[in-house]
């Protein structure tokens, strides 16, 4: 993890914190006010640290330690205490204006309004401007910032001693062990119960008008006043807690340090760390004009996290230790103007400058997410299909040419980002520039060998993939079949075909004593890999394909190792090929059968299954599901990208001599040819992942162990079924709803239907879907396959491909059809040229892109309307961790470890 900014990112954090230090250093000479937060009282009392303390020991968080303390309560924002705003509530471990040896500064709501330095700068600068309509635009393009205001609203409070109060932004916290861990702070009442204040929907739905509602009969300076009157009767009482995270290699800093987001209580517990006694008010100050809480104050334990960038999350706290200069005008500023005036007792006539922004309500920055059936209101029926018309006219189906159904055009929401398109473009110019080198090189060497590959990699640019050094062994070519890029089709042999006869007289000496193929098939250990779909596809011109059957057997080691090959369907295709013919030749058998896989990898697994399926999936969504419908929250941030990067493989990747029709021994035509074969048998019920396995035969872990494809996916398929069939519960009470759902039922149909997206296995019989269950798992396989199917076939790829010894893209030489014996020279011939092995490194070494955005890494704007979605994403993204630990304690004790399915590395979207 990088820890360290580079000079520029130290040249933008120290330049934008001028300029908003600055801004609001004059907004406080002028108003002789804080920014926010200038409706306060102060009081004085006592910090004790609890005797049971269950954190990790430090020197300054001791059992039973006191500390005297000023707290502050305020109105984040406006002058009267009736409004419906965000309070606070800053701690200082001192009783002093400046000095404490801690600060913490908290507000209402578990996250924050902004979550770095950039969008801060965007908020102040809005509220700097005035008025609702400026606020507006900027919780439009942050909608998940809107939603954290809104849950931290609070209208006619009780009392500033009956809310809850979280610093938000971690810090990092160091105990005695040196541990990296991070921390957050709350501030709960006296009995911890339940706030009060809570406001109501219909308040909710203008939140921009904060303030006391016309003919407020609450006093302007009631909390303040309840507070003093509570304080001088006995005093104030209440509970510090902290929260504490263990930094765990693979966590996500832009989500774990991202005051956007609550940690996961279960996860993380709060834990008690001391009681907060207030039995005075500082009547020399009673309102904080000189009393400050900077966030500099803090002992050793507690940290400041070093920002990387003006949009990395600390780079929020970073700006706030700025807040001296800003406390030294608003001191000026009253020595100059004088103390500012008191909240008055009388509340002036209610005035809105900007009355036109009550027309906006909070579906004007996002539309919650509703069923169809259960819109009340007519203005969003009507929006709602206004909505859906527009993008039935942006999202088109093209006409039908055999294969999934695609979009007509790529509208321009779902293009690529800027950046998305330049990480494409250098890693295409790096890639060719590094690998150009190693092709002069080779085509001046007139004695090209296996190991000459090795020459066209650089460590630096394109590093030579560690399967260079195993891709010789049997051992290799067995585990490729369960952890490879095609883990899909291997399955239990119970009868061996006719088709392949390989009896046991020819793999005997390779059998331990006492088995044979019988007792083999009848323990479960004899397993098939059958590329039969292959079978009458058409090479390219110059290249040789085969359809090849291969049988393995589980050995005493629980490794899967390969026992005949046959390079074709038919037994006239040529002999079959044991380990115990000449190395070469079998060398070239098993290269064949690796040339014959990757086809299969790279059209069916990869393209349709995934890619061209998830695009007719995205298009159908556009058409039928409006914005506000659940399922289209759910579902389109899985198909981020998709339509861009199928436009970009028509276009490019399978245009005539593109790199499909130079690399593969299929070519361009093979290649659409094998789609529309294999598209003919596709069903969605193919996707079912467990009843995939089991009718494979290799769902077992006993009789096939180190398949660790279906391991890591099963893992991933039930986190993302908890999480998307709990999304859909929050919205859909059962069978009933789904029926009655027409938009769900038309988005059904249009891909069931056989004209359209012939979808076959998707809808229940009459056309539709009858349950809510089967709604949750048709919700739970399509993010399935956007996520960890996609990735379990696309991430490995340069691993694979990238050496071309291990998996040669086309073979330029028929197979083997005697056992007579070959030489290194002749596989050599057969292997693909220097430049076109150049232009399938390069082609993997792209699709094989890291991901910006993993699963469970949602966008700020993710059912940004319905709060009650955020807890079941928390919990998504810790059940994913806790998978990625597992995976990590596993992987750390293969020699191969596999990590195609950890969260870490999950694409959440095709976009590669």
């Amino acid at each position: 993890m990088t820890t360290t900014p580079s000079w520029w990112a130290k040249l933008q954090l120290g330049g934008l914190r001028a300029v908003c230090v600055s801004l609001i250093a004059l907004h406080s000479i002028a108003n002789r006010q804080r920014m926010s937060h200038q409706n306060g009282i102060v009081a004085r009392g006592r910090v004790r640290i609890v005797d049971d303390l269950a954190i990790p020991d430090t020197e300054f968080f001791r059992p039973g330690r006191e500390f005297p303390c000023r707290l502050r309560h305020a109105s984040v924002s406006f002058m009267d205490d009736a409004g419906m705003f965000v309070r606070g509530a800053s701690l200082k471990f001192a009783d002093a204006d400046l000095d404490s040896p801690l600060d913490i500064l908290m507000n209402g709501g578990t996250t924050a309004p902004f979550w770095n330095m950039w969008t801060f700068a965007q908020f102040m600068y809005a509220r700097v401007r005035g008025g609702r309509a400026h606020v507006i635009p900027y919780f439009r393009n942050n909608p998940r910032c809107f939603h954290n205001v809104v849950i931290a609203l609070r209208l006619r409070p009780t009392s500033f001693t009956q809310l809850h109060y979280y610093s938000q932004t971690p810090f990092e916290f160091r105990a005695r062990d040196d541990r990296l861990r991070y921390c957050k702070f709350r501030l709960l009442p006296e009995d911890r119960g339940p706030e009060t204040g809570i406001p109501g929907e219909d308040d909710l739905r203008t939140p921009w008008f904060q303030e006391a509602k016309p003919g407020e009969t609450l006093p302007p300076n009631y909390l303040k006043d309840e507070f003093r009157q509570r304080v001088t009767n006995g005093g104030a009482t209440y509970h510090l807690e902290i929260q504490l995270h263990d930094w765990h290699e693979g966590d996500d800093r832009a989500v774990v340090l991202n005051s956007l987001y609550a940690w996961d209580e279960i996860a993380h517990p709060w834990m008690p760390l001391a009681t907060v006694h207030i039995d005075a008010i500082h009547d020399s100050d009673p309102y904080g004009l000189r009393c400050v809480f900077p966030i500099s104050n803090h002992p050793e334990c507690i940290r400041l996290i070093e920002p990387l960038s003006i949009h990395d999350p600390p780079s929020l706290e970073y700006l706030r230790v700025g807040g001296a200069l800003a406390h030294k005008a608003r001191l000026l500023g009253t020595r100059l103007l004088g103390p500012p005036q008191p909240v008055p007792d009388v509340r002036p006539a209610a005035t809105y400058p900007d009355e036109a922004a009550s027309k906006i309500t909070a579906d004007d920055v996002y539309m919650a997410a509703r069923l169809p059936q259960h819109e009340r209101d007519r203005s969003r029926r009507r929006i709602r299909t206004q909505l859906l018309e527009q993008a039935r006219s942006l999202y088109q189906f093209a006409p039908d040419d055999g294969l999934p159904a695609h979009a007509r055009e790529v509208p321009a929401d779902e293009e690529f980002s800027a950046d998305k398109n330049r990480r494409m473009l250098w890693d295409v110019v790096a890639t060719v520039a590094e690998l150009g080198v190693g092709v002069v090189e080779q085509d001046i060497d007139p004695s090209r060998s296996l190991k000459a590959y090795d020459d066209l990699f650089d460590d630096a640019t394109v590093p030579l993939p560690s399967v260079s050094a195993r891709c010789a062994s049997d051992e290799e070519f067995g585990r490729q079949r369960l952890d490879g890029v095609n883990p899909f089709v291997l399955r239990r042999c119970s009868v061996l075909p006719d088709n392949f006869p390989v009896d046991q007289a020819t793999v005997a000496a390779l059998l331990p004593s006492g088995q044979d193929l019988a007792t083999l098939r009848d323990a479960g250990r004899l397993y098939l890999l059958d590329l039969a779909i292959l079978d009458g596809i058409v090479a390219a011109p110059g290249r040789f394909l085969c359809a090849p059957m291969c049988l393995f057997h589980v050995d005493a080691q629980s490794r899967l190792m390969p026992l005949a090959i046959q390079l074709g369907q038919s037994p006239t295709a040529g002999p079959i090929f044991t380990p115990l013919d000449d190395p070469w030749l079998w060398r070239t058998a098993k290269a064949h059968v690796q040339c014959a896989d990757a086809q299969v990898q790279e059209c069916v697994s990869h393209l349709l299954r995934t890619h061209m399926v998830m695009e007719t999936i995205a298009v159908a969504t556009h058409r039928q599901l409006s914005i506000a419908h659940p399922l289209h929250q759910l579902l389109v941030p899985h198909c981020r990208f998709t339509l861009a990067i199928n436009r970009a493989a028509r276009d490019k990747m399978l245009a005539p001599g593109g790199p499909i029709d130079n690399t593969m021994g299929v070519g361009r035509d093979g290649a659409l040819a094998l789609c529309a074969k294999a598209w003919k048998d596709w069903s969605f019920a193919q996707y079912d992942l467990r009843a995939d396995l089991a009718a494979r035969g290799v769902d077992d872990p006993k009789l096939l162990p180190g398949y660790h494809y279906r391991d890591d996916a099963l893992e991933v398929w039930d986190a993302i079924a908890e999480f998307a069939g709990a999304v859909l519960r929050q919205f859909y009470r059962g069978d009933a709803d789904v029926a009655a759902d027409s938009e769900l039922q038309a988005w059904v149909r249009e891909l069931a239907d056989f004209k359209i997206g012939n979808f076959r296995g998707l809808a229940d019989v009459g056309g539709g879907l009858a349950s809510l269950d089967r709604l949750a798992r048709v919700a739970t396989t399509i993010v399935f396959v956007a996520t960890a199917e996609h990735s379990s076939t696309n991430n490995g790829q340069y691993d694979m491909y990238g050496y071309i010894p291990n998996v040669p893209g086309a073979l330029f030489a028929p197979p083997p059809r005697t056992k007579a014996a070959l030489s290194e020279q002749s596989l050599v011939e057969a292997m693909p040229p220097p430049a076109t092995a150049a232009e399938q490194i390069g082609m993997v070494h792209l699709l094989s892109e890291p991901t910006k955005q993993p699963l469970g890494r949602y966008a700020p704007d993710f059912f940004a309307g319905n709060p009650e979605i955020a807890p079941i994403v928390e919990r998504f993204d810790a059940a994913l961790h806790d998978i990625a630990r597992q995976i990590d304690a596993r992987n750390a004790q293969l020699a191969v470890p596999y990590t195609y399915l950890h969260p870490a590395f999950l694409y959440s979207s095709i976009e590669i």
